[in-house]
This record gives C-alpha cells, structure tokens and sequence, in this order.
C-alpha cells in the first residue's frame, strides 16, 4: 500500500511540475502528500530512510502551500 500511496505522490509532482496554475499544483501535492504520511506513519517496517523522505516532502509542500495566497 505504502509504494502505491507514493507511487501516486511522485506522479502527482510530476504533473504539477508541468502545470500552469501554480493553486491547483499545490492542492493536488497537499492531498497525496497527506495520504503518503499517513501511510509511511503506519507502515511499521518502512525503513527510516523511507520514512523521512516522505516527511521532509509532505513538509516541504507544506511549506510551499504557506507561501501561496490560497
């Protein structure tokens, strides 16, 4: 589950890469951002490397949507 849930984070990054509407973007990451930590959170045999890769993203995006004026 935690691969497809990060699977589909990285795809979504990808695609917002390419986006011109710098909003949706943002909201889009937010949302797989969110799935990909609770996931990472409850797979108890991730690897520490993992897990803190997927943080340190779901905290950037974070970050990022801070500075937009959504």
């Amino acid at each position: 589950m935690l691969a497809a849930v990060v699977n589909e984070f990285a795809r979504k990054a990808e695609k917002a890469a390419g986006s011109p509407d710098e909003r949706v973007a943002v909201i889009e990451l937010e949302q797989a951002g969110d799935s990909a930590k609770v996931a990472v959170e409850a797979d108890l045999g991730v690897s520490p490397a993992t897990r803190d890769a997927v943080l340190e993203a779901h905290l950037a995006i974070c970050i990022a949507k801070g500075k937009l004026d959504l």
